[in-house]
């Protein structure tokens, strides 16, 4: 299956392995996948699985900075492939087609509090 690796604005990279689900990245304490990044929106990208073409597709959810896809804004959703670089704010993600069993699955992190009050910085 896919994962994610994100590499945050604070130097720390995390592994989340994606599995079959649908993920929300964004700041809010409330996500699947938060990045705490003043640039990012509380709800900024939606990544989804379709399991009738067992492939996965992200779609910015209105973010107020936007998304970019290997250097493209994100407009509309777009069906992910090996490699693809996502930038988000000051942060990015990039998206793996397999599994990397050796990493510590950042799902196992806890949230830090207090982050969701936070309103994002229009860059």
């Amino acid at each position: 299956m896919a994962c994610l690796t994100v590499s945050s604005v604070d130097g720390q990279q995390r592994y989340y392995p994606l599995g079959k689900a649908t993920v929300i990245i964004g700041r809010g304490e409330q996500v699947k996948v938060q990045i705490v990044d003043d640039m990012i929106s509380q709800k900024h990208l939606h990544i989804r699985f379709n399991s009738s073409e067992e492939a996965y597709y992200a779609l910015d959810l209105k973010s107020k900075n936007g998304t970019r896809v290997n250097g493209l804004q994100l407009q509309d959703e777009l069906r992910l492939a090996d490699g693809d670089h996502i930038e988000l704010g000051m942060s990015s993600v990039t998206f793996h087609d397999r599994d990397f069993p050796d990493k510590t699955d950042a799902f196992q992190l806890h949230k830090k509090p207090g982050e969701r009050s936070r309103t994002t910085q229009i860059g």
